[in-house]
C-alpha cells in the first residue's frame, strides 16, 4: 500500500514538471515528426514520492487519497509507465528530530 503511494505521489510530480510554460510566440513554427527516426527512447519514468499526503491549505498532513491508491497506482503503472520511484530519506537521518511523524500526528503543522 505504501509503494502504491509513493508510485502515485512520484507520477503526480512528474506530471505538474512535465507540463511545459504557456509562452507567447510572435511566429508559427511547424514540427515535422518522421516516425522513421529515432533520436532518443524512454524507458520508462521515475517518481517521487510524498506529493498527496500534504493538505498545504489546511496546514496539514492529510491520508485522504489512500481510499483510492490502489486504482491511482495502478493507472500510473499500467497506463502511464511509470517504473521507477525516489524515496528520499525520513527526517530523522537528517535530523536528530523526527520532523515527518511529528507532522503526520498532527503535532506539528506544515507551516
Amino acid at each position: 500500500m505504501r509503494n502504491r503511494l509513493y508510485l502515485f505521489l512520484a507520477a503526480l510530480a512528474i506530471a505538474t514538471l512535465c507540463t511545459p510554460p504557456q509562452v507567447a510566440s510572435a511566429k508559427t513554427v511547424e514540427i515535422t515528426v518522421d516516425a522513421k527516426k529515432r533520436y532518443q527512447t524512454m524507458s520508462g519514468w521515475e517518481i517521487t514520492a510524498r506529493g498527496l499526503e500534504l493538505d498545504k491549505l489546511g496546514n496539514r498532513f492529510s491520508p485522504e487519497w489512500h481510499d483510492h491508491s490502489d486504482a491511482v497506482f495502478d493507472t500510473m503503472v499500467n497506463e502511464i509507465g511509470v517504473n521507477r520511484i525516489r524515496l528520499s530519506l525520513r527526517s530523522r537521518f537528517e535530523n536528530t528530530i523526527d520532523y515527518w511523524s511529528l507532522f503526520a500526528s498532527d503535532q506539528i503543522s506544515y507551516k
